[in-house]
Parts: structure tokens; C-alpha cells; sequence
């Protein structure tokens, strides 16, 4: 499992003591909103029935690329069939290459409306248009360390004081996310 550091210097005051509520001791629960995906500020908002609007553009350390998101908007049903609802575009962009990856993302919530994830329903890689219909690449929601949903395994929840969040997608590599940032590190 990676271990990260070093967000919390990199957020305000305010921003910690948002990110740190976000945290339930009594339950061990977190509640992880959008932006933790996005790399977006987040104003501490718990209710998954809004869509945040986005934009941000995240560098990885350990990458080239850089990850523009942005939304939500509304796309061609006719054109992107398994985008039943607003999306949220992502573009990896190569320095060298330009875009190279631009994937079309929608918020799904299961029944209860306290967990869900962000999913791909559409992409274009290397000119190859794919049209996916999956549940979450991103968990979104109340979770707990350790729990497995939809493809979705949490291995870290981060704590107060060291908010970023660590999981296991389709028991593939490891995504870590960190507030203010977005995506980290993947291995």
C-alpha cells in the first residue's frame, strides 16, 4: 500500500478542517465527495444528489501527463448511448502527444443514495471510441476502509490529519487520490 503525505501542508486552514470533517470516529466512516476525484476545492457539501461543477487541471509526479476535468454537461444520448445522464469530460493530455485520452464520466448512486461511484460511459483512446457502462472507477459516498463494492475495494480511508484515500479498482492496480489534487499515484 502507498503511504502520502504532504497534502495537508498544501491546503488552507479552512480546507483542513473541512477535509477533517469529512471523517466519522463514532462509525469509521468518510464521506468522499466529487472534487477528492476532480482535484477541485471542495465547501464540504455531503448531499451525492448535486453535481459540483469541475475544472481543474491535475499534474501526477510520477507521469508526463496532465488530467483536465471538467463539467457537468449534457452529451447526445443518440451519440454516447450509455450516457443516460450529465457527464463530466477527462482529458489526459501528453505535453508531446497533446490529448490523447478523452473519457466521459457520470455520478451513479445505488439505491440507498449513500454510496455510489463515477463512472465511464464513454472514451476515445488512440481513435478508438469505446461505449462503457460502468457503476464507478471512483467511489463517491459514505465508505469504510476495507469495503468492497462494485469493483471498488478501499484500502484507505486516510485519516484527519492526512485526508487522501487509497482503493483497488477491479482488483487491478492501486489509485490514490488526495484533496486539492486529485489523482496521485496509480500502480
Amino acid at each position: 500500500m502507498l503511504l502520502l503525505s504532504g497534502c495537508v501542508s498544501t491546503m488552507s486552514k479552512q480546507d483542513q478542517i473541512i477535509w477533517a470533517q469529512s471523517f466519522n470516529a463514532d462509525t469509521g466512516e468518510r464521506f468522499i465527495p466529487p472534487e477528492l476525484w476532480s482535484g477541485d476545492p471542495w465547501d464540504g457539501n455531503t448531499s451525492l444528489a448535486r453535481l459540483p461543477k469541475l475544472d481543474h487541471m491535475a499534474t501526477r509526479s510520477n507521469l508526463p501527463s496532465r488530467i483536465l476535468t471538467q463539467g457537468p454537461e449534457g452529451v447526445s444520448q443518440k451519440e454516447h448511448p450509455n450516457c443516460s445522464k450529465q457527464v463530466y469530460v477527462r482529458k489526459n493530455i501528453h505535453p508531446s502527444r497533446g490529448t490523447y485520452k478523452t473519457q466521459y464520466f457520470q455520478v451513479n448512486l445505488d439505491d440507498n443514495g449513500k454510496v455510489g461511484g463515477i463512472g465511464r460511459c464513454w472514451e476515445i483512446r488512440d481513435g478508438t471510441i469505446r461505449h462503457m457502462s460502468e457503476f464507478s472507477k471512483f467511489p463517491i459516498g459514505y465508505w469504510k476502509a476495507g469495503d468492497n463494492y462494485k469493483g471498488i475495494r478501499i484500502t484507505s480511508i486516510g485519516t484527519p490529519e492526512s485526508p487522501c484515500l487509497t482503493f483497488q479498482w477491479q482488483g487491478q492496480g492501486y489509485y490514490s487520490y488526495c484533496p486539492n489534487q486529485g489523482n496521485v499515484s496509480q500502480n
